[in-house]
């Protein structure tokens, strides 16, 4: 009797060892790993390595779930002190203390749109308005924002020399970047990738590109 043949009476039986449960126990089969093993251990094996691996997932999700009810918490906090910052010095400060603090963040900037804003006020929201509009054009284009990598000039340009960045999020301030850009940098390179869900990056971006304008207008007043 060939191989095929008792593997397709055994599918067409699947009651045949509950009416001979005496060849469980008596079945021997060569295992790799374990010797000889009866088809009992080699089952048992089986679901112990089922339940580890169900045990790994279930930690896997806790874990994302801790990790994603912290992050909404950090933009949750967020979203109600923005309404406090009268200045872009106090937006620059609560945007760093609220991210900086989580591992994965090495570096943060707002960038201000200079074709809009040709007024340096401050090294930290400058930014060459030819690099702005690469930015605007290759990276941002028409979705409003932008996960994954940028290149070494890139890097300079929005970060410096000094900050670690191997992957990066870059969510427009007002339509098409009109206002500005937000930029998110991380050291880990599979932090920010392209196809993550940009929604709450996008609503503070909306809530920034709301509370900005005045501010702009207090420093030039200044």
């Amino acid at each position: 009797m060939s191989e095929e043949a008792i593997v397709h009476y055994l599918s067409e039986n699947p009651d045949f060892f509950l009416r001979h449960p005496q060849l469980l126990g008596s079945l021997k089969l060569d295992h790799p790993e374990r010797g000889v093993i009866s088809l009992t251990e080699l089952q048992l094996g089986k679901l112990r390595e089922r339940i580890a691996e169900q045990q790994e997932e279930i930690t896997g999700l806790l874990t994302a779930a801790s990790y994603n009810e912290q992050l909404f918490r950090i933009y949750a906090d967020l979203y109600v002190e923005l309404h406090d910052c009268k200045t872009l010095a106090d937006l620059q400060e609560l945007i760093e203390q609220s991210f900086l603090k989580q591992r994965h963040i090495s570096a943060f900037r707002l960038l201000l749109n200079p074709a809009v804003h040709p007024q340096e006020f401050d090294s930290n929201h400058h930014i060459d308005l030819r690099a702005f509009k690469k930015l605007q054009m290759h990276r941002l284009g028409g979705e409003g924002c932008y996960f994954g990598r940028i290149s070494q000039a890139e890097k300079q340009q929005l970060f410096g020399d000094y900050a670690l960045v191997n992957s990066v999020a870059l969510v427009a301030i007002g339509e098409h970047a009109q206002l500005g850009i937000l930029a998110f940098s991380s050291a880990d390179a599979s932090h920010y990738t392209p196809g993550m869900d940009p929604m709450l990056l996008e609503l503070l971006c909306r809530m920034i590109a709301v509370i900005l304008p005045e501010m702009i207008s207090h420093c030039e007043q200044d």
